[in-house]
């Protein structure tokens, strides 16, 4: 799969570049001819602008790259396409189920230029070391060199795109890695003015004279020994830029091991049992656990060395990135898999004694698996000031009402904890300080799991890390993490005569069924019932006339156009349609 999302890559970029833009409208997307003196004058500049001390390799650069613009990319009939600009894996959408490519990101940088100033960029996998990509002498299976990278290329861009001479090739590159030098410093000096987006901007100074000198020793003659010499300045590079410890060092190989003799094998076996049994976890991923427990694999992300590896962030970091190339079973395997990383990092840091004996250590153990319910349906829930679902104290346990959908790991069949995010203190004037979270045992009364939910169409199967949607209504748990009173630790529910429902319906004909709950005598009832189908297709109607009516109100009357908003959310929501509701 690795050698055909490497050639997907060759053949979109081919397919890119192939286009005329006068024939399909975009002639004035950008300057036409002299292309490589004008962005390496615009790169100069911008380097320039943003210098903070001396590089020699990029004044080296500044003056010889303008000087031997190859001749095929300097005539006026060189071609002219498409140019994206940063076209690379990080910014290819793929499709769920095979090496194809479906959407291309990032093309603030797209004009038109020489398509190969792309290929090179794309190549530079092949040029740098490991966080920015590898080197050839060590590419992971299936990856092909990056020969066969530019001939996949080549063939699918001729005759439109003529590939340059093997002797220009060099200019390419360097041009590419003199651009994303000149970038690195950009914000470099941003970080040192206070000014960057990003938290690791500061290192960006270590990496300009990195990416510089390696362009500027790719287009100098080199002695053969020379080559050896600088793979072996990659791996100090990498040293320099992101130390780690002697222990970091041997966790990354002994897993690098682990993967190649076990979790690569395993994964056709992995994918026939999950097709024989979709909702049970394979049984390949017990031996792959045994394995990882046994050769120290094991919680690798969590910084106590009594419970982890004992791991930095930073070295961690290098250790997911190698779980991540068979991303459905070797953070499960070695049990770094989210959601119960972060469930087991919060348990670890604010759970109370009890609390880690009864979850915290069954989820280091693997023994059982855990969610995070925070998304809810009816609001914009990636914004937690929003959430609707509300955690009450009553005496001493907790009344839960709420819905939440796209709950990771809810369908594991070993999955035992929720932890739930709710709304402890409405009334809060701080709308960042009224929320709170809460420990649920998965089997609590009044737990429901509605139904899985589909990602981009594709409903996965548990072992692949299923979002499901569950309700809660009246169900209470005292095991709270942050809330800001104790209470004891018992779960309890009870059916009331309580006149104030959950949700209030308007029509009169659907009962008002009450939901709080207190004491431990019965299952919770329904909100509203389950609609069918011909209900879902009135409802449909009924939203969707209300949608056109909402149009037609916004510019004449708030008032109406809030109405009508509101019809059309109670609509969506599945409950029964609303007849004699005005829309």
């Amino acid at each position: 799969e690795r050698q055909a999302i490497v050639a997907e890559l060759a053949s979109v970029l081919a397919r890119l570049h192939v286009l005329r833009p006068d024939a399909i409208g975009l002639g004035a997307f950008g300057a036409r001819g002299n292309y490589y003196t004008r962005q390496i004058g615009t790169w100069t500049r911008q380097y320039v602008d943003s210098r903070t001390g001396q590089v020699a390799a990029m004044e080296e650069l500044m003056g010889w790259l303008p000087a031997h613009v190859p001749s095929i990319a300097a005539d006026a009939a060189a071609p002219t396409g498409i140019v994206h600009g940063d076209f690379r894996l990080e910014n290819c959408i793929f499709d769920a189920h095979e090496p194809r490519i479906i959407a291309v990101l990032d093309w603030e940088l797209a004009t038109l230029g020489h398509p190969y100033a792309d290929v090179a960029y794309c190549s530079l996998m092949y040029r740098l070391p490991a966080p920015f990509g590898f080197s050839e002498r060590a590419l992971p299976d299936g990856v092909p060199p990056e020969a066969d990278f530019l001939a996949m290329y080549a063939r699918r861009a001729a005759p439109a795109v003529p590939a340059p001479p093997a002797a220009d090739w060099p200019f390419f590159v360097a041009f590419a890695l003199f651009r994303l030098a000149a970038i690195a410093q950009g914000v470099y000096k941003r970080a040192l003015q206070g000014n960057a987006s990003s938290a690791s901007a500061a290192h960006y100074g270590q990496v300009v004279p990195q990416l510089a000198g390696v362009a500027w020793r790719l287009v100098q003659p080199q002695p053969p020994a020379a080559a050896v010499a600088q793979q072996q300045e990659q791996v100090q590079v990498q040293q320099q830029l992101f130390p780690v410890s002697a222990r970091a060092v041997e966790l990354r190989r002994r897993l690098e091991a682990f993967m190649a003799e076990h979790v690569y094998p395993a994964e056709p076996v992995f994918a026939q049992q999950l097709q024989a049994s979709p909702w049970q976890e394979p049984a390949v991923m017990a031996t792959l656990k045994a394995t990882a427990q046994r050769l120290g694999l094991w919680n690798m992300f969590l910084p106590d060395r009594a419970l982890g590896a004992g791991l930095t962030n930073l070295e961690y970091c290098a250790l997911a990135e190698i779980t991540g190339r068979s991303p459905h079973i070797a953070p499960e395997a070695t049990n770094c898999a989210a959601p119960d990383t972060g469930n087991m990092e919060v348990l670890y840091k604010y759970g109370t004694p009890a609390q880690k004996q009864r979850w915290l250590t069954p989820l280091l153990a693997g023994e059982i698996r855990s969610a995070f319910a925070m998304t809810e349906p009816d609001v914009a829930s990636s914004d937690a000031s929003q959430i609707q679902c509300s955690i009450t104290r009553d005496g001493d346990v907790y009344r839960i009402n709420g819905r939440k959908w796209w709950t990771s790991g809810a369908h594991h069949p070993r999955c035992k904890l929720l932890i739930v995010m709710g709304k402890t203190d409405a009334a809060n004037p701080n709308a960042h300080r009224q929320q709170s979270m809460i420990l649920v045992p998965f089997d609590a009364p009044g737990v429901q799991l509605v139904r899985p939910l589909s990602v981009f169409g594709s409903a996965a199967a548990p072992a692949a890390s299923v979002r499901a949607c569950v309700s809660a209504r009246g169900w209470s748990s005292a095991h709270s993490i942050v809330t800001a009173a104790p209470c004891s630790s018992r779960v309890s529910l009870r059916r009331t005569n309580s006149s104030s429902p959950v949700c209030r319906l308007p029509n009169p004909r659907v009962p008002q069924l009450a939901t709080t709950a207190c004491l431990d005598t019965g299952p919770p009832l329904a909100c509203c019932r389950k609609i069918n189908e011909r209900e879902s297709s009135i409802r449909w109607h009924h939203a969707l006339n209300a949608a056109a009516a909402l149009i037609k109100a916004a510019g004449r009357c708030r008032l109406q156009a809030r109405q009508h908003a509101a019809c059309i959310k109670h609509h969506m929501m599945d409950r029964v349609c609303l007849p004699d509701r005005r829309c």
